[in-house]
């Protein structure tokens, strides 16, 4: 905490705000995504826009049912929380598969014969920084596609 000193003479508290810091984590297998569905809960009820496709009870399913043409990737978007004991928010989920078109690699966003839209999940409030993160991510990436669609 910082104390404050205001003109009156009296102080008063104010919480320290640390520097987010944003990481991108992949999960290939169904087994690892079990692991933050509530923080995925989380990020659907505080996502921008929603998409009912991409929230874990309906993804699930969908990944379990049509495994085959399933997403090869599904990239995490995380930050710090604000104070050092909270837990790192989750920020964005974008399942990403990968295409073939002639010669190029292609990387979009899953989409099963049920999906009817493909809008990733990310926060409210963080979405510039969310979407930096993962174009961040996906330039680091030389094994990966070289063409996105997002």
């Amino acid at each position: 905490m910082v104390s404050l000193t205001l003109g009156d003479g009296t102080s008063t508290a104010a919480p320290v705000k640390r520097a987010a810091q944003w990481w991108v984590e992949t999960v290939t297998t169904r087994t690892e995504l079990a692991d933050p569905v509530t923080a995925w809960d989380d990020l659907a009820w505080h996502a921008l826009e929603p998409n009912p496709f991409y929230e874990a009870i309906m993804f699930l399913p969908a990944w379990d049912r049509f495994a085959a043409e399933g997403p090869t990737e599904i990239a995490l978007v995380y930050r710090n929380g604000v104070r050092p004991q909270d837990p790192p928010e989750l920020c964005g989920f974008f399942p990403f598969a990968r295409e073939r078109h002639g010669p190029i690699q292609l990387r979009t966003l899953w989409k099963h014969i049920y999906c009817f839209l493909c809008t990733p999940l990310v926060r409210q409030g963080v979405a510039v920084e969310t979407l930096r993160t993962l174009c961040e991510w996906l330039e680091q990436d030389r094994q990966g596609p070289a063409v996105w669609q997002l």
